[in-house]
């Protein structure tokens, strides 16, 4: 499982549904008032099929080794210990390994993504075939890939990052607790950020 510290400040409807596919980070919502036993997900087969493989640089797996990531992305920004964090992917002490605005868990030379941002228009991308997230993804683009979420979409605002739209998508068919969470500019419709999110 994955923590880490929450950046964001949500106040949000009492009943979330979500839909379908992948990997983010961990309690950052919950620590932001988000009431995780309000979610209901609904798993969804296209949906899933679309972002299921997706890979960094269209060469990181979602779960990689230290090496292979370095030889792509190069040298990390920093390396840090986290201080209050409760869960990880793996439930044991882990670092955390910046690259160009990405976040990875480390484990030795084990590394699992566990958030993009993509506001620094960063030359970094998600791909899994003909799909790509990056910081030129908009909203309107996803719905031919993700129907079902981008209806659901959510508004939030929070000091830090302003207006945002928030979607999320799940992990696996049948439906699973892990989530997928992209956050869009509200103004503009870009891509800002991708979180590994799953329940403490």
């Amino acid at each position: 499982m994955i923590t880490k510290s929450v950046l964001l400040n949500f106040s949000l409807p009492a009943i979330i549904c979500l839909t379908a596919t992948n990997y983010i980070t961990a309690n950052r919502l919950k620590s932001s008032g988000f009431n995780t036993s309000h979610i209901h997900v609904i798993a969804d087969r296209p949906e899933f099929d679309h972002i299921s493989n997706l890979k960094l640089n269209n060469s990181i797996s979602l779960i990689d080794h230290y090496r292979h990531v370095k030889s792509v992305l190069g040298k990390p920004d920093s390396i840090t210990t986290p201080v209050d964090r409760s869960v990880s992917f793996y439930d044991q002490p882990c670092k955390l390994a910046y690259f160009k605005g990405i976040e990875f868990e480390k484990y030795g030379d084990k590394m699992v993504i566990s958030q993009i941002n993509f506001s620094q228009k960063n030359k970094v991308w998600l791909q899994s075939g003909k799909l790509i997230l990056n910081y030129q993804t908009t909203i309107s683009s996803l719905k031919n890939y993700f129907p079902k979420s981008i209806k659901k979409k959510l508004t939030v605002t929070n000091d830090d990052h302003g207006t945002q739209k928030f979607v999320t998508i799940s992990l696996s068919v049948p439906k699973s607790d892990d989530l997928w969470v992209l956050l869009f500019n509200a103004q503009t419709g870009h891509l800002e950020r991708v979180d590994y999110w799953m329940p403490d």
